[in-house]
């Protein structure tokens, strides 16, 4: 026990100017082919999220989104769900998480209270009518 909390701290202390983004980017250089998701019949692995996750930071870049901006993120569970944070928070952009159970004027309050400039979700959560 005592040569895990002096490994954890000294990993600790090793990356105590980084952040969640640059440490799954330095998991995935050592364990690309690693399972990092198993989600319904698909598994992920570490290499899968981070090309995702850098094609959606990329892509989000691109428009003109920039660091400090707000982008709503309204998704059930599932590894799209890391990929999207993990891309929006490398370019330095805030993600706010949205309860998918809200509706109506709760939802729409919680995505106007943190000025959001855009809206991501979940097309599986869009009713038809």
């Amino acid at each position: 026990a005592g040569y895990a909390l002096l490994k954890s701290k000294l990993f600790l202390f090793k990356h105590r100017n980084s952040n969640v983004p640059k440490l799954f980017s330095l998991l995935a250089e050592k364990h690309p082919d690693k399972i990092c998701f198993h989600y319904k019949d698909e598994q992920w692995t570490f290499d899968d999220i981070e090309r995702f996750s850098n094609k959606v930071g990329n892509y989000f870049a691109s428009i003109g989104f920039k660091k400090n901006d707000e982008i709503a993120l309204v998704m059930n569970s599932r590894p799209e769900f890391v990929g999207i944070w993990l891309g929006l928070a490398k370019q330095g952009i805030v993600t706010a998480f949205i309860n998918t159970n809200q509706r109506m004027e709760t939802l729409v309050h919680s995505i106007t209270v943190v000025n959001c400039k855009a809206v991501i979700f979940d097309s599986t959560l869009a009713k038809s009518k």
